[in-house]
């Protein structure tokens, strides 16, 4: 996936946006191979000052809607697509991201 972001004229804390945007692009999925590309695109707007998870319902949706388009092309429903693919504690206990499932009491 590439995640494009627009922080305006100048860049600000667009690092730290990004950054929140790449640990969540998975959401709550395993996948084989999973790879975010991340990038800027400088633009002549007014910078915005960032609220509330920046990022993360973006990149989140973006996986939705890639098990969206799966199940459709499989013929099944949507949530027997994702109850497949989440996260399983025993196989994979840390995301792509270094998150480690389970650890300090989080599923």
């Amino acid at each position: 996936m590439t995640i494009t972001m627009d922080p305006g004229y100048f860049y600000g804390d667009a690092v730290g946006d990004m950054n929140m945007a790449v640990g969540w692009s998975d959401n709550c999925y395993s996948y084989r191979d999973f790879k975010v590309t991340p990038k800027f695109a400088l633009t002549n707007t007014p910078h915005s000052t960032s609220m509330r998870a920046p990022g993360c319902m973006q990149s989140i949706l973006a996986s939705e809607v890639v098990l969206e388009r799966i199940a459709k092309a499989v013929n099944k429903p949507l949530e027997e697509v994702q109850a497949l693919n989440f996260y399983q504690l025993e196989q994979h206990p840390v995301t792509p991201f270094g998150d480690h499932l389970g650890k300090d009491g989080y599923n």
